[in-house]
């Protein structure tokens, strides 16, 4: 049992047993029952030195007694008493067996229904994501296709370039390598 439904178990069974004592006790006094500190530190009252047996003490409550021999109604009603307060004690138990169970079934639910929740409010973020990303970006097939032709379309350029001019760049490399015109430095002087 959980110390908080012991707790509340102890605090129910204080409570019967003070409501069951005050009504033997009204009981008492009319059938002549007395408060037993003050019977027996009377020192004229002999009947409790002699008779031991005649101070009876109740279950959970103060010292009450009877100076005399307790009929059978009044045991009756005592053990009466001590059951209803047990059934007591039971029924408290159930109801808190109850209320833990009812308890851990709402914190289920509760947990349950924040799960959907948040996985509602995902797909409903993921899915604005998406939308703007598509809206700023373009969609990732369309960008991928741009640069696919781009980058082909440059390929034939250059090759396309590269056969026009190969020709004339080669003819313009080999006259420059092979005609050679000797001709003196403007910066060289002649020896004096």
């Amino acid at each position: 049992m959980a110390p908080h439904a012991a707790l509340w178990a102890a605090r129910f069974r204080t409570f019967l047993t003070r409501r069951l004592c005050a009504q033997q006790q009204s009981r008492h006094s009319q059938l002549g029952w007395c408060n037993l500190e003050a019977c027996c530190n009377n020192t004229q009252n002999k009947k409790h030195k002699e008779e031991p047996g005649s101070c009876i003490k109740l279950p959970l409550s103060s010292s009450l007694h009877r100076s005399s021999p307790a009929p059978a109604s009044s045991m009756t009603s005592q053990s009466q008493g001590i059951q209803q307060l047990l059934q007591a004690e039971k029924r408290a138990k159930d109801k808190l067996e109850e209320a833990k169970k009812r308890k851990g079934k709402r914190l289920k639910q509760a947990k349950e229904e924040a799960t959907a929740e948040i996985d509602h409010y995902r797909l409903q973020r993921e899915k604005e994501f998406r939308n703007k990303e598509t809206n700023v970006m373009g969609s990732q097939g369309n960008l991928s296709a741009k640069i696919e032709e781009q980058t082909t379309e440059a390929i034939r350029n250059l090759t396309s370039s590269y056969h026009r001019n190969m020709e004339s760049m080669v003819k313009k490399l080999l006259s420059t390598i092979f005609d050679i015109s000797p001709e003196i430095h403007p910066n060289f002087r002649p020896a004096v």
